[in-house]
C-alpha cells in the first residue's frame, strides 16, 4: 500500500488521486477544519500564538521562544507534528517556551517574520533560524545552544549571592548531563539563583569538603555560613517546583487595608499595590505567582482572602465576579481590574500588569462615574468605557483603553474609566447603553454651565489610534453633526456640496465605517485647502432622527450620499454606490469624480473633439 496516497485519499477523497490533486481545493471538509487545521490546538505544552499576542508574548515576556510556523497544507509540517510534540515535553517550564503559529489562519503574522516557507522554526527573541535536519536531537541542541543562562565553575571560594544552586560532582559519567545543566541554569536564572557546578575530584575539592559532600544537588539560601540544604528531585519539574518553594511567600492584605484603600481616594504608600484574590489560601497558581516579586520589583504584591461575611462583602463592592481575580491599586487613586481568564497564571497577570501599570484607567462605581462626569471641562477630558465583563470585544477594547495617554498633545488631561453595565445596569439602562463597548468621551465648555456639557459617542472596538482619532475629532470636528432643525438650511439652503453619512449606532458596519469617513475629511480638508469649504462632510444619526432619514428616503445603512451644489442653486443628489469598498482611497476616488471640474474628459472622440478642432486643446 502507498501511505502518501492513502493520505491523500483520506485528506481531499478521490480529488487528492487525481493529477495535482490534494494542492488546488479552495474549500475543505468539515473534518479538515476540526482534525486537520490547527495541528497545535489542542497541545498544553505547546502555546499557539495569534496576530493579536505573537509581539507581547515573544518580544516583551523577556523569556526563549521557539516557534514553529507551519501550515495544515503542508505536508513536512504534518511530519514534524510528533517531533515538535516530544521537543515541547523534553523543555520543561522555565526553560523556553515551544509556541506554533498557524500560517494558514494568520498569513500576514508570518510575512512579517520573513517566513516564506514552512515548517520555518525560530529562536525568539534572537531570531535565529534553524537549518539542520529536522530531528528531536538536532532541534533540542540547537535550543539549548541559544540559552544564554551561565553556569559557574568555582574552584577557590562560591560566589556570595545568595540563593546559590550547587551541584557537586564527583565523577562526571555520574553526574548530570550537559543537556540537564543547561537546563537547569535556564530555571534558576529565572529565579535569579545563580546555578555553579562543583569538581570535587580536582579543582573544587576544597569547597566541597567545605560543604561536607562530594555529590549531589545543593542549595545555599542565606548567609555564607548556613549549611546547604540537599534537594532531592524526580526531574526537572520537580526541582523547579522545589525552587520556587524557596521563594519568599506573598504576604496577605487585611480587611482593614483593603477597606482604607476602597475609601481612600489617594494611597498614602509610595508603591503601587497588586492584590491578587482568591477564594481560600490554596490556589493551583499560587506558588508560581511568588516570581511576581522578581518580575516587577517595583510593586507590592499581596494575596486577599475573599472568606467570611466581612471579606466576601468587602469583595462583593469591588464587583469582582468570578475569582481569583488580580486588581492594580495605583498610587494616584483608584484601580484597575484583570476582567480576562479566570485560569489565572502567572502569564496572564504578567499581561495585565504590563498593560496597566503605566496606564491612568480606573474602575468606577457608582459616585466616582458621577464624580467623573461632572468633572469633565475643556481641559480635563473623561472618557469612559461601558461594557460587559463576558463580551468580547469589549475586554480587547480595556487592553486598548489603557494605552491611552494621561495628556494630549495639546496640554488637555485625558482620564479614563470603565463601568461594569452587569453590575451597575440602572446607571447603563438610563443613559440608553444598550450594545457594548460603548465609548463616551465627556468634555465641556468654560463658556457654558455643566448641564450643556459635550459628549461624543463610540460604540464598537476600537484600537488606540482610532481612539485618539476619535478624541482630535471631539476636540477639532472636521464632519458636521446634522438634525432636523439645521438639515434643510445647511444641506438645501447653503452653497457648498455636502457627502452625508446616515447611520445607525446599533450598526457594525457603520461602526466600521466611523473611522474611515473622519479620515477622509481630514484628509480632503487639508489637500483642498485652497477652497476647504467647497465640500462639507456631514452625519446623521437615524436611530435618533429616524424621521430625517425616511424623509430622505434612507433604508439600509450605513448610506452615504453626495448632495452636489449646481449652479443656479440646484441639489443634485448621487448615492455611493453599495458595492465599492467604504474605505478612505475608494471613497476619495469616487467623490473626486463626482466634484464639478474645468477638465473635460475625452474617451473615444478625441480625434474628432481634438483633432479636428480649431481651438487649442491643454493636457
Amino acid at each position: 500500500k502507498d501511505a502518501e496516497l492513502r493520505r491523500k485519499y483520506d485528506q481531499f477523497g478521490e480529488k487528492g488521486l487525481e493529477d495535482g490533486g490534494g494542492g488546488e481545493q479552495h474549500y475543505q471538509s468539515w473534518q479538515f477544519y476540526n482534525d486537520n487545521f490547527g495541528i497545535y490546538d489542542d497541545d498544553p505544552e505547546i502555546i499557539t500564538l495569534g496576530r493579536g499576542d505573537f509581539e507581547e508574548e515573544v518580544f516583551q515576556s523577556g523569556e526563549i521562544w521557539f516557534v514553529n510556523f507551519y501550515s495544515a497544507f503542508c505536508s513536512h509540517c504534518h511530519h514534524l507534528a510528533p517531533i515538535w510534540r516530544e521537543l515541547a515535553k523534553r523543555v520543561p517550564e522555565g526553560v523556553a517556551r515551544i509556541g506554533a503559529v498557524n500560517c494558514a489562519e494568520d498569513p500576514g503574522l508570518c510575512r512579517s517574520q520573513n517566513v516564506m516557507g514552512y515548517p520555518s522554526l525560530i529562536v525568539y527573541p534572537q531570531q535565529e533560524w534553524f537549518q539542520d535536519e529536522r530531528t528531536l536531537n538536532n532541534l533540542l541542541d540547537f535550543l539549548l545552544s541559544q540559552l544564554s543562562a551561565p553556569i559557574l565553575q568555582p574552584t577557590v571560594e562560591l560566589p556570595i549571592q545568595r540563593p546559590l544552586l550547587l551541584e557537586l560532582c564527583l565523577r562526571e559519567n555520574e553526574c548530570i548531563s550537559e543537556e540537564d545543566r543547561k537546563k537547569i541554569a535556564a530555571i534558576s536564572n529565572q529565579l535569579l539563583m545563580p546555578f555553579a557546578v562543583l569538581d570535587c575530584s580536582e579543582s573544587a575539592k576544597e569547597i566541597c569538603k567545605t560543604i561536607g559532600a562530594e555529590e549531589g544537588m545543593f542549595l545555599l539560601s542565606g548567609g555564607e555560613d548556613e549549611k546547604p540544604k540537599e534537594l532531592y528531585f524526580a526531574d526537572l519539574t520537580d526541582l523547579r517546583n522545589q525552587l520556587l518553594s524557596e521563594l519568599p511567600e506573598l504576604e496577605e492584605f487585611t480587611y482593614s487595608e483593603l477597606q482604607q484603600k476602597i475609601n481612600l481616594n489617594k494611597l498614602e504608600e509610595e508603591e503601587t499595590i497588586l492584590l491578587i484574590f482568591l477564594n481560600s489560601k490554596i490556589e493551583e497558581f499560587q506558588k508560581e505567582w511568588k516570581r511576581l516579586l522578581i518580575l516587577f520589583p517595583e510593586l507590592d504584591v499581596k494575596l486577599i482572602v475573599c472568606e467570611g461575611e466581612i471579606g466576601q462583602h468587602l469583595c462583593n463592592t469591588l464587583n469582582l465576579g468570578k475569582l481569583p481575580k488580580v486588581a492594580l491599586f495605583r498610587i494616584e487613586g483608584g484601580y484597575d481590574l484583570n476582567y480576562g481568564n479566570t485560569n489565572l497564571n502567572i502569564r496572564e497577570i504578567t499581561k495585565f500588569v504590563r498593560h496597566s501599570l503605566y496606564s491612568n484607567l480606573i474602575v468606577l462605581d457608582y459616585d466616582k462615574y458621577w464624580n467623573a462626569r461632572q468633572s469633565a471641562n475643556s481641559s480635563h477630558l473623561w472618557i469612559i468605557d461601558h461594557f460587559a465583563p463576558w463580551c468580547p470585544p469589549c475586554l480587547q477594547m480595556l487592553d486598548e483603553l489603557r494605552k491611552l495617554p494621561s495628556e494630549l498633545t495639546d496640554g488637555r488631561k485625558l482620564r479614563v474609566g470603565t463601568l461594569d453595565c452587569d453590575a451597575y445596569r440602572d446607571i447603563c439602562t438610563g443613559e440608553r447603553i444598550n450594545s457594548y463597548p460603548r465609548t463616551i468621551l465627556y468634555m465641556g465648555d468654560d463658556s457654558q454651565q455643566q448641564k450643556q456639557q459635550q459628549q461624543h459617542s463610540l460604540i464598537g472596538f476600537h484600537t488606540v489610534d482610532q481612539l485618539l482619532e476619535f478624541i482630535s475629532e471631539a476636540l477639532n470636528p472636521t464632519v458636521q453633526v446634522l438634525n432636523p432643525d439645521n438639515f434643510d438650511d445647511i444641506v438645501y439652503g447653503g452653497g457648498q456640496s455636502f457627502f452625508v453619512d446616515f447611520f445607525a449606532p446599533w450598526c457594525g458596519p457603520c461602526q466600521k465605517l466611523a473611522p474611515e469617513f473622519r479620515q477622509l475629511a481630514r484628509q480632503w480638508a487639508s489637500s483642498h485647502n485652497e477652497d476647504p469649504n467647497q465640500l462639507v462632510f456631514a452625519s446623521v444619526d437615524c436611530e435618533q432622527y429616524s424621521n430625517l432619514c425616511n424623509r430622505e428616503n434612507v433604508n439600509s445603512f450605513p448610506a452615504l450620499r453626495f448632495y452636489r451644489k449646481l449652479q443656479g442653486g440646484k441639489i443634485d443628489v448621487n448615492n455611493y454606490p453599495s458595492n465599492w469598498w467604504r474605505n478612505v482611497q475608494t471613497m476619495s476616488h469616487w467623490l473626486t469624480e463626482m466634484m464639478p471640474s474645468l477638465v473635460q474628459k475625452i474617451a473615444g472622440d478625441f480625434a474628432n473633439t481634438v483633432l479636428d478642432s480649431s481651438e487649442p486643446w491643454e493636457f
